[in-house]
């Protein structure tokens, strides 16, 4: 089990920034399925940062578990800095055991020894939900995962199976799609809210998912 500091748990709380999103989910010019695709169905495995992932018929959900391991005045100090971000508070402290709320709904405990801070995290994050809006495609050999976000766009994951195991893969490059989107302003433009065309998305299908996260089927 991986050990943690404040500021890793901050970052798999809030998750990465999405460099390019699109505007309506893609790709366009096709219907959304109803449910994930079954063959999808199971638990996964991801070694990187030995986190489970799971996969029903509307649902992605990720289950993080680590030991929190950290001087108690440095992890103090961390959720001081972070108050302006929300993202993680102090709501009970005694001399022997502190709580922590993570997000909007999580509390969890931990033990204060030695002056340091002990204890597990486990973290239980959605990922992707049909019923919040999000919505799958199938396109060629793939699926795409469209994850709607607070500003009403959709960040992309392109999905597929090798070997019975998951392979999940982002767009790494912001300047690759806009060039392959023939942008004229290839500097002003954000990568934000796109609008590929049928002909673009094709270009952006086959190039532009560079980034790539495989987990093993357990289950």
């Amino acid at each position: 089990m991986k050990k943690l500091s404040l500021l890793t748990l901050i970052i798999l709380l809030c998750g990465c920034n999405e460099n390019v999103t699109f505007d309506e989910a893609q790709p366009s010019h096709l219907e959304a399925l109803k449910a994930i695709p079954q063959a999808y169905h199971g638990s996964y495995f991801d070694e990187s940062d030995s986190s489970f992932l799971y996969v029903d018929e509307l649902t992605i959900a990720e289950k993080f578990t680590a030991e929190l391991d950290y001087p108690l005045v440095e992890f103090l100090d961390e959720i001081q800095e972070d108050e302006d971000l929300g993202y993680v508070k102090i709501v009970a402290q005694t001399k022997e055991q502190l709580s922590i709320q993570i997000g909007e709904t999580q509390v969890q405990s931990f033990d204060i020894r030695n002056d340091s801070i002990f204890g597990k995290v486990e973290i239980m994050d959605t990922l992707f939900c049909i019923k919040h809006q999000d919505v799958v495609k199938a396109y060629k050999d793939d699926h795409y995962f469209n994850i709607l976000n607070k500003n009403g766009d959709f960040a992309l994951r392109k999905v597929n199976l090798e070997s019975g195991n998951l392979v999940i893969s982002k767009i790494q490059k912001v300047l690759d799609v806009k060039q392959l989107m023939a942008l004229e302003n290839t500097t002003g433009h954000t990568g934000k809210g796109l609008k590929p065309t049928k002909r673009q998305f094709k270009k952006i299908a086959k190039s532009s998912f560079t980034e790539n996260k495989r987990l093993r089927k357990v289950e």
